[in-house]
């Protein structure tokens, strides 16, 4: 959480990627069930994951990090109770609020960004995109990377994988607050 409603955009340690998903149903699936760890945060539209449970089903499985994924800036301001009708689409599939949100343009006006930050939500933006329109993006050091996956725009699951496999990505945690997580194990 930040110090005041801020839009988090670049961190100072290694990368980081997300992927906006929005569409898809069986090639997600795969992609999910393929994915091995560091996992990349999925920001989620909240439509999309009312219509997919058993994609939900495997990120919670799995443990992998989910924020949310909101509309375009401007529909927050022309409806100021979608962000609650979202959390709470969130909360009802997670059983907790997001960590994370982006709005679906990475636009946040101050209300959106104040309301956030009242949820205890971080606003996420990311340092670099990945447009279908061009190669493979060059990272640098803090970069947050952002992929798209939704109907009209979409990088191809090989293509991320491609990408993941080629650089040592961390979590937006660690790439923002530079904040190490390690976990013990108890037997079962």
């Amino acid at each position: 959480m930040t110090e005041q409603p801020e839009v988090i955009t670049k961190g100072t340690y290694g990368s980081a990627v997300t992927v906006n998903i929005s569409f898809g149903k069986e090639d997600v699936i795969q992609w999910l069930e393929s994915l091995q760890s560091p996992y990349p945060l999925i920001m989620a539209d909240s439509d999309w994951l009312n219509r997919s449970p058993k994609a939900v089903e495997i990120l919670i499985k799995k443990k992998i990090p989910v924020g949310l994924l909101g509309k375009a800036g401007i529909a927050y301001e022309e409806d100021p109770s979608l962000l609650e009708k979202e959390i709470q689409g969130f909360e009802k599939v997670f059983e907790k609020k997001p960590l994370w949100f982006r709005t679906a343009d990475e636009e946040f006006s101050d209300g959106l960004r104040q309301s956030l930050y009242q949820h205890e939500i971080n606003a996420l933006g990311s340092s670099v995109f990945w447009s279908t329109t061009g190669q493979k993006p060059k990272l640098g050091k803090g970069d947050i990377l952002s992929i798209p996956y939704h109907r009209d725009e979409k990088i191809s699951f090989k293509s991320i994988d491609s990408l993941r496999s080629s650089h040592d990505f961390h979590s937006v945690e660690d790439v923002i607050f530079g904040v190490s997580v390690k976990t013990k194990k108890y037997p079962q």
